[in-house]
């Protein structure tokens, strides 16, 4: 859902899909934005969907809001006096801005998020889903084997046309060097840029994140569900430590201890490879990185948190669910 304030992807390709519509038609997420009903998407385990975090700090947004502000601004400016003094162009319009009720807020994007490997690296495609018009950003590749058979075939036409003693070489020397080196160095130039665009824009990103660490003011939204994450995460790990040593404590006295921890630990399974049922619970595979577990657990998180219901029942419904989500969180999130 979330991928623009989160630093996960490469912001390049994010701003091709940004749209007036996707603002203006924001609304608060509710528990059905955060699962497919696509059998589909249900057969391939991707009926929860994930939510990536706003890494991006408020100050650093609120100056990209401002930026964006300004130039559209300047923009409108300019145009007013190309259309009004019928001139060619205006340049270098220095205006001044006042901001009196300026507030920034979370806005989570829903996003397809398609991805493919090529030489060993992992590209994606970001195609918007909730703007009419059906925005893509990602890398464009091209077919190395079209281009090169067209640069081929342009090569020995102009050799053909021109003739090779025009450029100073002989038939044999004119195709290896006019037809056959251009093709292979186009090759292997449209088979490899992507993996240079990648590097540059990887080394771009993080010069952005560490500046925006540095020159960033605030230290978090004042959402209180985000903070929320952070304080159970606290919670859990102290009730985790208490849990073991009672155990321990508990398990000192022989086999009273060893036949309830037995009994505890067998009411949860899973499948093979998963016998405590964690994957399961936080819907991903067992290949799963971190960063997956990590916004899956967000995306459950947010369905299943105790504050969105207002029964009682649903409370306690979601409270047991969200104390499943980070029990297997708090287990995954940690590979050693």
């Amino acid at each position: 859902l979330q991928i623009y304030a989160s630093y996960k992807y490469r912001r390049g390709f994010v701003n091709q899909i940004r749209s007036e519509t996707s603002i203006l038609s924001a609304r608060l997420l509710e528990v059905a934005d955060m699962e497919s009903k696509d059998m589909e998407d249900v057969n391939r385990g991707l009926a929860n969907r994930g939510l990536d975090p706003f890494t991006m700090k408020p100050s650093i947004a609120l100056k990209f809001v401002r930026t964006a502000i300004e130039n559209n601004e300047v923009r409108n400016a300019e145009h007013w006096l190309v259309e009004n003094y019928r001139c060619d162009k205006a340049r270098i319009i220095s205006m001044d801005f006042q901001y009196s009720d300026l507030v920034t807020a979370p806005v989570y994007i829903p996003v397809y998020v398609f991805s493919m490997v090529h030489l060993n690296r992992t590209f994606r495609t970001f195609v918007q889903a909730n703007d009419p018009s059906g925005l893509i950003g990602g890398l464009r590749f091209y077919s190395w084997q079209r281009v090169s058979a067209t640069t081929a075939v342009c090569a020995a036409t102009s050799l053909a046309a021109f003739g090779a003693s025009t450029f100073g070489m002989t038939m044999t020397s004119g195709f290896w060097l006019g037809v056959v080196a251009p093709s292979l160095l186009v090759a292997w130039a449209v088979n490899y840029y992507p993996l240079l665009d990648y590097r540059i824009r990887d080394w771009w990103r993080e010069r952005e994140i560490e500046g925006h660490s540095e020159e960033a003011t605030s230290a978090s939204w004042d959402s209180d569900w985000t903070k929320a994450y952070d304080r159970f995460e606290e919670e859990q790990r102290r009730q985790d430590w208490s849990e073991n040593r009672q155990y321990q404590q508990q398990h000192s006295y022989g086999y009273g201890s060893s036949r309830s921890s037995s009994s505890s630990s067998s009411e949860r399974s899973g499948p093979p490879g998963d016998p405590l049922g964690y994957y399961a619970v936080l819907g991903v595979s067992k290949s799963a990185s971190v960063q997956e577990i990590q916004s899956s657990f967000r995306g459950l998180a947010m369905k299943w948190h105790p504050d969105r219901f207002s029964t009682p029942q649903e409370k306690e419904v979601g409270k047991k669910k969200f104390q499943e989500i980070t029990a297997a969180y708090s287990v995954l999130r940690d590979r050693k």
